[in-house]
């Protein structure tokens, strides 16, 4: 009995690597590094100035229900503190403030202490930390109403 090899269906051209996407290893690749693959549309559509690969598709969701103009910049710089090394999800150049984006309760909490100490190190610099719905955290509330997962 002949064993068919099934070919990629992005490039028809090589055999499928990846079974779960039908994908040789190139295509799924580039449509990885293009944000394709995490299931949305790729980072062309979502008027991002600068081409850095976002690795989260929290900050993507964050991305589309936050930003509605293009004055905006992904990982903008790296802080250093007395303790940590720290850089902001993204700078909102129209409100000039700098912004974190925590999807989880637990990716809030692991990073609280580095919230802090940035805060503390760079008083006059303004800065949120965003839910991936774009929502505003209330660090002052018990309940912060997390989205389910």
């Amino acid at each position: 009995m002949e064993t068919k090899i099934k070919m990629c269906i992005e490039c028809k051209e090589r055999p499928v690597e990846n079974k779960k996407r039908g994908l040789c290893n190139r295509c799924y690749q580039r449509l990885r590094d293009s944000g394709s693959i995490l299931g949305h549309e790729p980072f062309e559509d979502l008027s991002m100035p600068t081409r850095a690969k976002i690795a989260h598709a929290r900050e993507i969701e964050f991305i589309k229900n936050y930003f509605s103009h293009p004055n905006w910049v992904y990982r903008p710089a790296l802080f250093r503190t007395d303790r940590f090394k720290y850089s902001p999800d993204f700078y909102d150049g129209e409100r000039n403030v700098f912004i974190e984006v925590a999807g989880t309760r637990q990716a809030y909490s692991a990073n609280k202490e580095k919230y802090d100490a940035f805060r503390a190190a760079y008083p006059k610099l303004n800065f949120e930390i965003r839910k991936s719905d774009g929502t505003l955290l209330n660090e002052n509330s018990r309940d912060k109403n997390w989205p389910k997962q």
